[in-house]
Order: structure tokens, then C-alpha cells, then sequence
């Protein structure tokens, strides 16, 4: 799936859009919003926003999507490490740093991840519509920055 960021001039703001993983089985289209995120193998971590959490939110209701929020969000450098997936609620490469670098310049920042692979039974099951999720999770990063601007 695509990742990227979009953020407003100077920047203003930063949201994080892309994909993780969830450690629970989902029953529809779902979209973590990490509200603190953290990266073991560095030591980095940081803080969501809360106007922007709460901006992200609204967006995803009104996408229709499920919400999923996330205190123990772990961004790992090999997305496939054992530990993230046995012992975090969600998993993704890039958040933590993101939240790290805009907390530490004082940027309010959110992160939107859809779902793309989360465990059932044990397993690791993959999502059937990333394609179209990537797409959506883009269009309601637009649309919270656009509500924010």
C-alpha cells in the first residue's frame, strides 16, 4: 500500500496516511488511528494531536469505515517482527517517527492507517480490497486536512 503524509504550509499540520496491521480479527473495512506510537529499536515515540484525532475521527464515521483507536501502536523497522505483531494492538513502519518529529516541533499531527492485514485465529489474514483501501484512506486524509485549513 502506498504511504505518505500530507501536511499544510510551514507545515500547520501532518497527517500520516497508509497501512497496518491489527492484532484482532475485523468484521469490515477498518481504519486504525493510533493515538500514542512508539519505536522500540530507536527509543523514539510520540502523541496524536487531539483536534486532529478528533477531525480524523469524523472524517472516517462519515466514510463509513470502522474505528479503531490505538494507545499501543508500535512502529517497527521490519513490519513483519515477532514481537510487534504478539504484543502491540497495531503495527505499522512510520508512525512513531512522525509523531516523534512533529511532537518535538511542536506540529499537531494524526496518523489514518487502514487495515491491510490483522490476525484471526492465530493467523495473519490479508485484507481482499487494498487497492480500493489505499484509495479511501487517501480521500479522507484530504478531507480531514481540508476541515482543518
Amino acid at each position: 500500500m502506498l504511504d505518505g503524509f500530507l501536511c499544510a504550509k510551514k507545515p500547520r499540520y501532518i497527517i500520516l496516511f497508509g497501512s497496518c496491521y491489527l492484532g484482532f480479527p475485523i468484521k469490515n473495512r477498518s481504519v486504525v488511528v493510533p493515538i500514542e506510537a512508539h519505536q522500540e529499536a530507536v527509543g523514539i515515540g510520540g502523541r496524536a494531536d487531539d483536534l486532529l484525532v478528533e477531525t480524523a475521527i469524523e472524517v472516517i464515521r462519515d466514510s463509513g469505515f470502522t474505528i479503531h483507536i490505538r494507545k499501543n501502536h508500535l512502529s517497527t523497522l521490519s513490519f513483519v517482527t515477532k514481537i510487534g505483531r504478539e504484543e502491540a494492538e497495531s503495527v505499522d513502519m512510520e508512525t512513531a517517527t512522525v509523531y516523534y518529529l512533529a511532537n518535538k516541533h511542536n506540529i499537531p499531527s494524526v496518523a489514518i492507517l487502514g487495515v491491510s492485514d490483522y490476525k484471526y485465529e492465530e493467523k495473519i489474514r490479508f485484507v481482499e480490497y487494498e487497492e480500493e483501501l489505499k484509495d479511501d484512506i487517501f480521500k479522507m486524509a484530504l478531507e480531514a486536512l481540508s476541515r482543518l485549513i
